[in-house]
Formats: C-alpha cells, sequence, structure tokens
C-alpha cells in the first residue's frame, strides 16, 4: 500500500481489482500489506465479488492470503453462495477445499 493511502482507499482499490478480475493489482495490494476481508458498505469482500464475477486465479489468491471464505454479505450471501449461483463449478471446487460450508449459504436471497 502506498504510505499515503489509508487502509481504507487500499481496500476499495482491492476491492475493485477483485470484483474487475486485475490479477496484478490484487496481487500488488496484497504484497503491500492490504486487508484482505476489506467490506464495503454491503458486507461484500473481494473474494465475494471475484467469486460471483468467475475470476478463479483471483479467488485463488484471496485464499492464499487467508480470504475468509464464509463471511457473508449483507443479505446473507457467502462467496461459496455467489459461485454456485453464477455456475462457477471451479470456483465452488477451490472454495470448499479451503472449508467453505454449505451450511451458512443463503440461497433464498438470490434470485
Amino acid at each position: 500500500m502506498d504510505t499515503s493511502e489509508s487502509p481504507v482507499e487500499a481496500g476499495k482499490k482491492l476491492f475493485e481489482a477483485a470484483k474487475g478480475g486485475d490479477l496484478r493489482t490484487v496481487r500488488l495490494l496484497l504484497s503491500q500489506g492490504t486487508e484482505t476481508n476489506w467490506k464495503n458498505h454491503n458486507k461484500c469482500t473481494p473474494l465475494i465479488w471475484a467469486s460471483r464475477n468467475g475470476h478463479l486465479d483471483i479467488v485463488k489468491e484471496l485464499l492464499a492470503h487467508n480470504a475468509f471464505v464464509n463471511s457473508p454479505d449483507v443479505a446473507g450471501c457467502t462467496p461459496l453462495d455467489d459461485a454456485a449461483y453464477n455456475g462457477y463449478l471451479n470456483i465452488a471446487k477451490e472454495q470448499l477445499a479451503h472449508g467453505a460450508s454449505v451450511n451458512t449459504s443463503n440461497m433464498a436471497t438470490l434470485g
């Protein structure tokens, strides 16, 4: 993280990079110590958005940096819910391999 940048600003950048599929920026920010589990106003994390948008490489990178795999958003949906709902089986499998719980699902709110 740039020393002039606040943790919130760095978190927002990580969030947007994960959401947009920018692996290079995700790696850079994580290497600079940006909080892996930063949440926006809807309690969405970078892992939720990477999962929702099908960015397997970013999901793997975030999980390697201890992203909370069962952290729900404001609606109660987890990264696993988003991956499954959007048909990203490879991402769902990766999350399950990292301890994602099927018992924390709130799929009823999706759709």
